[in-house]
């Protein structure tokens, strides 16, 4: 799956949390995020300067993409721990902060298991 796709999934499953996501799929979306920050962040603080804004326009617009954002990224995470056989309340290892993240870290990492009971395995789908 190829960037455009991940990104094009990610939000037509916006709120979708049965089903799977593959490795590809979840590192691609958080690739797009990261590209997307910054480029509004260089965008934003350009602007702020230009206008000696003192960055409070840069803080609302990367805000408002932030929070948009919130969803999509738990429903990809759901959906990437279902791939790798994980059961989705796994993700609320994130309010641990440094050690739960640092498990879902690895749990994303982990190849895509075959079938499993959240679906068939995407690679045969693809």
């Amino acid at each position: 799956m190829g960037l455009f796709n991940a990104v094009r999934s990610a939000y037509s499953n916006y709120f979708t949390l049965q089903g799977r996501a593959t490795r590809s799929e979840f590192w691609y979306f958080w690739l797009y995020q990261c590209l997307a920050y910054l480029i509004m962040a260089s965008v934003c603080v350009a602007i702020s300067v230009a206008l000696q804004d003192d960055n409070g326009f840069a803080f609302i617009i990367i805000g408002i993409f932030g929070i948009f954002h919130v969803i999509p990224n738990f429903t990809i995470l759901v959906r990437r721990l279902h791939d790798s056989s994980k059961s989705g309340w796994w993700a609320l290892l994130f309010l641990l902060s440094g050690p739960g993240t640092l498990i879902l870290l690895i749990f994303t990492l982990l190849p895509s298991e075959g079938d499993n009971k959240y679906g068939a395995n995407p690679h045969n789908i693809e």
